[in-house]
């Protein structure tokens, strides 16, 4: 009961203080979740979704959009222990966006969103230690056995071919690749169950009533 009395009790509050938050930011529109003790509004998922996701990723249905965005808050909040983030990241962030986005269109989504360059900038750097958090993880060193690979090329190898109607070459001319293969595939694996237990240990509460408000909305067109 306390956990609901807090989370709508946030949830009033930003509706009220409509100043709070981004400095130029006039209406907080709905609280969309929060993560522990921090807050995700409607506007939160407007501005990951036109000005930091991929293309791909923008054109899932509002409700993966907020599962992203937890995931990366949760990653970017255990990097901060051991990663710094500093101006040459910054410099480059705010290059690639305006290179894949274009600088005009984001400004003027800036604009539209009342943000500041140092708004702009949190969302990015957060962005930053998800990423180079992941990508450390793809580093770890995990052990492939031999019958792993055996039983790989037997399983799933030559299946391939065969729906492929490709010959299949023999073991020892691909252990390498197979190896290859079965090391992303416990390196994606172990991060998968990472997260998992990142997101197990949160307590995380969504307003689906404000998710809806997305799905009312066009997106900004690229």
């Amino acid at each position: 009961m306390k956990k609901f009395i807090c989370f709508h009790f946030i949830l009033l509050l930003l509706l009220i203080l409509t100043g709070s938050g981004l400095s130029a930011q006039k209406v907080v529109d709905c609280l969309a979740a929060t993560v522990d003790r921090e807050v995700i509004t409607l506007l939160d998922l407007k501005i990951y979704r036109e000005l930091i996701f991929l293309p791909a990723e923008s054109a899932a249905d509002p409700e993966k959009i907020l599962e992203k965005i937890i995931e990366i808050k949760l990653v970017a909040r255990e990097a901060r222990k051991e990663l710094s983030f500093g101006h040459e990241e910054m410099s480059r962030a705010l290059d690639d966006l305006f290179k894949l986005k274009g600088e005009e269109k984001v400004r003027a989504r800036m604009e539209t969103y009342g943000l500041t360059l140092k708004d702009l900038e949190s969302y990015l750097k957060e962005k930053w230690f998800y990423e180079e958090m992941l990508a450390r993880r793809q580093t770890q060193q995990v052990n492939v056995t031999l019958k792993e690979i055996e039983n790989y090329y037997l399983e799933r190898y030559l299946a391939e071919k065969k729906a492929a109607r490709e010959e299949a070459r023999p073991l020892v001319e691909v252990i390498g690749e197979i190896e290859r293969r079965i090391r992303q595939d416990k390196i994606k694996e172990q991060i998968a169950l990472w997260i998992k237990g990142l997101k197990d240990r949160a307590i995380i509460k969504i307003n689906q009533d404000c998710l809806k408000m997305l799905e009312r909305e066009a997106r900004w067109p690229e």
